[in-house]
């Protein structure tokens, strides 16, 4: 067993960082790329029923406001109600925000705020409005695991092993709990307890406001992803390349699903519901390194399969209007028919795409390692719209008043907004 550290006093970490001035950066309104008709094979994490933002492999999707019981950390009501908004077709650099290194952790918004890590080893809290810090908190290593925001808590892993519970006004440490290995997917909130996978192949079930542990799973392999709660399951996949449901309450396994290749993404959660990887009417959607897409239900039974891909996806997919939404490391992001598995669209970005969409409406917000933003249309996949950062995208985009925040490798988080609201270069 790992132990929980007691309490004690860290000092936070000087205010050094500040929000800075906005570089000419290249944006792009147009149908630049098109969306074609994909012949080739097929690879989809997992999906969930009308608006979901979800996390990616290392690195969660940030839409949220928040964190809702049994959803990734990144997803709440009020995210979902913003993502069911209409998305402008346009949007421009408000401000930007610089750290002490890559920003490969998904931002999550709540009460004013964006709520992000950074491979400096700090947490940032950040006004939503204006890029200002709030406060930012050291850890003992980079933090790439979204934060989950949760009744006043931010709760969020680092690859020092540990998960910190802090609190989210002003950064004070309230708690913080060892594993045995590297965190890298963000925490899930459920019924007072957070569940939290580890490099030692252990999810770790704790209490939400103490950090005692109450339970353990042991798997085989990395734990990458996040778990998710769908039907009365706890559900999970991770390097050992099996999908697991256990029971919520001691952690005692359920059923295994062989994947047929290591699991490196996160569960979703639906808008209305509190299901689990990408769970919708008692199906749950997981892909694999190797780029198949399986559908099982909830008693872990094989529905249906997609041809193998052989290309490794790392996004965790959205699914929204009966279409999963999910990016790959070709650089494509697919759009499949959610009941059948057939592939309605495909478009190429410049660069891979290993972070989670965003379904925004009718909108699809994304990033690419090749360092671009885009928005594209649910219906076709035609872009809308784009951005160039420059620096890589590898987490997810999290969507908030209005807002679209990012992080990328050039070390910056990003706001975009309105054009007439944003802030000359």
């Amino acid at each position: 067993m790992h132990p929980l550290v007691p309490l004690r006093q860290v000092c936070p970490a000087a205010n050094k960082h500040r929000a800075v001035g906005i570089p000419a950066h290249r944006a792009v309104a147009r149908n630049g790329h098109r969306a074609s008709a994909w012949r080739g094979a097929r690879g989809v994490d997992k999906a969930a029923i009308d608006v979901l933002l979800l996390l990616g492999c290392a690195a969660a999707l940030g839409a949220a406001a928040g964190c809702r019981d049994g959803a990734p950390p990144d997803v709440s009501a009020e995210a979902l109600a913003e993502a069911e908004a209409p998305a402008p077709d346009s949007f421009a650099l408000e401000w930007r925000f610089a750290t002490g290194g890559p920003v490969k952790s998904s931002p999550v918004v709540a009460d004013g705020r964006v709520f992000v890590g950074s491979d400096d080893g700090r947490v940032y809290a950040l006004d939503l409005a204006s890029g200002r810090q709030a406060w930012a908190f050291q850890t003992g290593g980079p933090v790439e695991a979204a934060p989950c925001v949760l009744e006043g808590r931010v709760v969020v892993g680092s690859l020092d092993a540990f998960l910190y519970a802090l609190d989210s006004g002003d950064g004070t440490l309230l708690w913080k709990y060892e594993t045995g290995g590297e965190i890298r997917g963000g925490a899930t909130a459920d019924d007072g307890r957070i569940l939290v996978g580890s490099y030692d192949g252990r999810l770790y079930c704790l209490d939400a406001a103490t950090g005692r542990p109450l339970w353990t799973c042991e798997t085989e392999n990395y734990i990458n992803g996040s778990a998710a709660v769908a039907g009365g399951r706890i559900i999970f996949g991770g390097c050992d390349g099996l999908l697991r449901a256990v029971a919520p309450e001691d952690g005692r396994p359920l059923w295994t699903l062989d994947a047929g290749a290591y699991i490196p993404g996160s569960p979703a959660s639906t808008a209305g519901e509190a299901d689990g990887p990408a769970v919708s009417g008692g199906l749950a959607y997981v892909g694999t390194y190797g780029g198949r897409l399986l559908c099982v239900d909830l008693e872990g039974g094989r529905v249906w399969t997609s041809e193998d891909a052989n290309v490794p996806i790392l996004s965790s997919p959205a699914l929204a209007q009966g279409a999963v939404v999910v990016g790959s490391q070709d650089g494509r992001l697919r759009c499949f028919d959610a009941a059948s598995g057939a592939v309605r669209w495909t478009f190429r970005a410049r660069g891979a795409v290993d972070g989670s969409p965003v379904v925004w409406g009718e909108r699809v917000v994304f990033g690419s390692s090749g360092g671009w933003l885009y928005l594209v249309r649910l219906s076709d996949g035609q872009e809308v719209w784009s951005f160039e950062i420059g620096g890589a995208v590898t987490g997810s985009p999290a969507v908030a008043a209005g807002r679209i925040i990012v992080g990328a490798g050039d070390g910056v988080v990003y706001a975009f907004g309105p054009p007439e609201g944003a802030t000359e270069p």
